[in-house]
C-alpha cells in the first residue's frame, strides 16, 4: 500500500515538474552554419526590434544543418512577436549597411514585412493560447 501511495506521489510530482507552457520557434533559410541565431520574444511594441528596451525573452542558439530552433518555457498566454537574426559574425547585433538595411539574415513572426522601415509589432504579433505551440520563421537576406 505504501508503495502505491509513493508511486502516485512521484507520478504527480513528475507531471507537475513538466512545463506545459512551451513556445518553440523554428528558423529555416540559413545560407550557412557560421555564427549563431539570435531570437527575441516581445510582448509589446516598445521592446519589439528595440535597441534600448529589452524583450521579454531572448536566446542565442547554434545553427545545425542550416536550421535552428529555440523553446521558450513558462510564458503566459497572450500576444507576442518574435524577431530573429542570423548573427554571422557573432557580434550580438544586426549589422546594417550605410542606409540601415540588414546585412545579415533577419526575420519576424508572421513573415511580416516593413514598409520604408522594419516590420511593426502589430503585423508580427500572434496569439499564444498557452500549452505547447510552435511557429516557423524563414530568414530573409536583403
Amino acid at each position: 500500500m505504501i508503495g502505491i501511495v509513493l508511486s502516485a506521489l512521484l507520478a504527480t510530482e513528475d507531471a507537475a515538474s513538466q512545463p506545459t507552457a512551451q513556445l518553440t520557434v523554428s528558423v529555416v533559410g540559413f545560407r550557412h552554419n557560421t555564427g549563431h541565431l539570435l531570437v527575441a520574444l516581445s510582448d509589446k511594441q516598445a521592446s519589439f526590434l528595440s535597441k534600448t528596451e529589452l524583450p521579454l525573452g531572448n536566446q542565442r542558439v547554434i545553427i545545425i544543418n542550416r536550421a535552428a530552433s529555440v523553446t521558450f518555457i513558462g510564458i503566459a498566454a497572450g500576444d507576442y512577436a518574435v524577431s530573429v537574426t542570423h548573427d554571422e559574425n557573432d557580434n550580438l547585433k544586426v549589422d546594417t549597411n550605410f542606409i540601415g538595411m540588414p546585412k545579415e539574415g533577419v526575420g519576424v513572426s508572421n513573415e511580416a514585412k516593413g514598409f520604408m522601415g522594419p516590420p511593426k509589432f502589430k503585423d508580427a504579433k500572434f496569439h499564444y493560447d498557452g500549452g505547447k505551440a510552435s511557429i516557423t520563421i524563414t530568414l530573409v537576406y536583403l
